[in-house]
């Protein structure tokens, strides 16, 4: 089956010119199929807290990123936005 806008995300997931938010962060894909990706993240201290935790936003952008692509890898081409909505609660201390 004939899948251009997958074919197209494929190209640009791989292509650090295509995907800047992967190329500066440190982010890589490893496996790409029609609503499934998987990405890596080798953090730098950049991306770190003092501690050398990854920072929890940057946990959070990663995977709003992958879970786009995914979703993105699915849509028909008429079709070229997606949106997700995540919260995050707190229980009171």
């Amino acid at each position: 089956m004939e899948r251009p806008i997958f074919d197209e995300l494929r190209a640009k997931l791989e292509s650090a010119s295509g995907a800047p938010f992967y190329a500066t962060t440190g982010v890589s894909l490893t496996h790409l199929e029609p609503g499934f990706v998987v990405v890596e993240l080798r953090p730098g201290a950049d991306v770190t807290d003092a501690a050398g935790r990854l920072l929890p936003g940057m946990a959070a952008a990663v995977a709003d990123s992958a879970l786009g692509a995914a979703v993105y890898s699915l849509l028909p081409p008429s079709q070229i936005s997606q949106t997700v909505d995540f919260a995050s609660t707190r229980s009171p201390a």
